[in-house]
C-alpha cells in the first residue's frame, strides 16, 4: 500500500541475545523525520500519505500487541528508501540452525 507497485516487502528474522528480531521493511517514500515518533499513535496519519486510504489504525494496533508480549517496536527510514518496521520480543530459547 506504501511502495510502488510489484516491489517487494522484505521479511528478515534474526536472533540477538535474548531477542528474536523482526524486521519488515518497503521500498516507499519513508517517513519524514518529524513523523517517525508519532507513526504509533492511535489514529495518526503522516500528512505525505493522507491521500493513501486507512485511519492510521494498523501499527497501533501493532504497537498493543508487541507491548503485551514483553517486546518493543520502532521505525527507520531505509538508507536507500523505504521504511523498515523492527519487532523486538523477549526469547529465552536458543534457535537451531535448519
Amino acid at each position: 500500500k506504501y511502495s510502488p507497485k510489484n516491489t517487494p516487502v522484505e521479511l528478515a528474522i534474526r536472533q540477538i541475545p535474548n531477542t528474536i528480531e523482526i524486521e519488515v521493511s518497503d521500498h516507499g517514500v519513508g517517513v519524514a523525520m518529524e513523523d517517525l515518533e508519532h507513526i504509533f499513535d492511535k489514529f495518526y496519519r503522516s500528512p505525505n500519505i493522507r491521500h493513501i486510504s486507512g485511519l492510521g489504525g494498523g501499527l497501533s494496533i501493532s504497537k498493543g500487541i508487541v507491548e503485551v508480549h514483553g517486546g518493543k517496536i520502532f521505525a527507520r527510514n531505509r538508507p536507500d528508501g523505504g521504511l523498515s518496521i523492527f519487532i523486538h520480543l523477549p526469547c529465552q530459547i536458543k534457535a537451531e540452525k535448519i
